[in-house]
């Protein structure tokens, strides 16, 4: 992700204990920060790499934030609210290496309002179901099913490190499992 002279870096790992995502924050291609976030399963983010782009870009405000205050104003011992919102103010107007405070709130409420991007994976694995359907329109429940299983859990397997079928799924019947692979075309 770009913004202004700011860019974010994302990787994805698998873990023993599931997965990471890890971000880190440059600045006019200069490494300043760097998060990570652990997973069990999956995510309940709006977009992939929300969470990890949010931690370390808070990272850097804490941290900036810290230095203010601990340089201009050394006398505070206690942030109250008026104190808490005289640094804030300041912090936006001061200057960090090449870029002000308030380029760091920019970027975080980027991140925090940001539109979803388009999966181009998950565009690949719809396109593929359509495709199915047309090549196949007269083709048994049992077969539409097995065909669909097959794209749908493999592109999950490829999205999300150490991902699982439902627990319900073999037990559930073929009309079932077909109105449930269906709707995941409509995403």
């Amino acid at each position: 992700m770009r913004f202004k002279k700011f860019e974010i870096k994302n990787l994805s790992r698998s873990r023993r204990g599931g997965f990471s995502h890890d971000s880190t924050l440059y600045f006019n291609g200069v490494q300043i920060n760097k998060a990570s976030v652990h997973y069990y399963n999956r995510t309940w983010e709006d977009y992939q790499f929300q969470t990890s782009m949010r931690k370390v870009v808070e990272d850097m405000i804490q941290y900036n934030m810290n230095q203010v205050h601990r340089v201009v104003f050394p006398d505070w011992k206690r942030l109250n609210d008026t104190r808490r919102k005289e640094l804030r103010e300041y912090f936006k107007s001061r200057e960090f290496g090449g870029y002000f405070g308030i380029d760091l709130l920019d970027l975080l409420d980027k991140i925090n309002n940001k539109e979803q991007e388009p999966d181009p994976v998950l565009n690949s694995m719809k396109a593929f179901l359509m495709l199915g359907d047309l090549m196949s329109e007269k083709q048994d429940t049992a077969d539409a099913v097995k065909y669909k299983e097959k794209i749908v859990f493999a592109t999950m397997r490829n999205k999300i490190p150490n991902w699982q079928k439902p627990k319900d799924w073999d037990c559930l019947n073929d009309a079932e499992k077909l109105e449930r692979l269906n709707k995941i075309q409509t995403i």
